[in-house]
């Protein structure tokens, strides 16, 4: 979503073109797509690029895709090589690592798994990924102190998501805008993390 961004910055005259195949297209709301054909990015939706060579993107519909740089951007995708070796029996059909209610790996009382690896029912944002691994953490020395574990929670947290320097979009999960604000939002909570990450540093 930020490659019109490069645009901006170094006032290139280039068209962008997302193409978005049937699986992120469900995701990809009316309030992801207005902005970004407000600034000039043309969306082509329910297609599958399956082959790129010298500059031509070969969509599954028989279409061709014309450009001088082409970004692949597959979604997320765990790094699943471990489990598939050792624990095959613990990866769902998207080879997530299946975990319980305490972020166990299912079966096993003393293995955790954080993070966009695991298949809890959440936004796989980093956001998220820290708490859970404050949960994992948390479960660890529960099992030192010979405590009971904690489970954790899935809650659906705001999103703040770039559009370009100066320009995002807030999601709440009960209403969307979009404009400078929340790209001011998103330079924020960015220096504010950072911030916090000094301290361990």
């Amino acid at each position: 979503m930020d490659l019109h961004l490069e645009r901006e910055l170094y006032k290139c005259p280039c068209w962008v073109r997302v193409i978005l195949c049937p699986d992120h297209a469900i995701h990809f709301g009316y309030n992801f797509t207005v902005p970004l054909k407000n600034r000039g990015v043309k969306i082509v939706y329910g297609e599958r690029v399956v082959e790129t060579k010298k500059g031509v993107c070969f969509g599954d519909k028989k279409d061709c895709f014309y450009a001088d740089i082409i970004f692949s951007c597959t979604g997320i995708t765990p790094n699943f090589d471990l489990m598939k070796r050792n624990f095959v029996n613990k990866l769902n059909d998207k080879n997530q690592i299946k975990v319980n209610e305490y972020l166990q790996i299912v079966g096993e009382s003393n293995i955790f798994a954080a993070g966009d690896v695991n298949n809890a029912a959440v936004e796989k944002t980093a956001q998220n990924a820290e708490k859970q691994a404050q949960a994992v953490v948390k479960n660890i020395m529960n099992i030192e102190n010979g405590k009971k574990f904690c489970k954790y929670i899935n809650k659906r947290t705001p999103m703040v998501i770039s559009l370009g320097k100066g320009w995002g979009i807030f999601d709440s999960g009960k209403f969307v805008f979009y404009g400078f604000i929340p790209g001011l939002m998103k330079t924020f909570i960015e220096k504010w993390e950072m911030l916090k990450k000094r301290k361990f540093v």
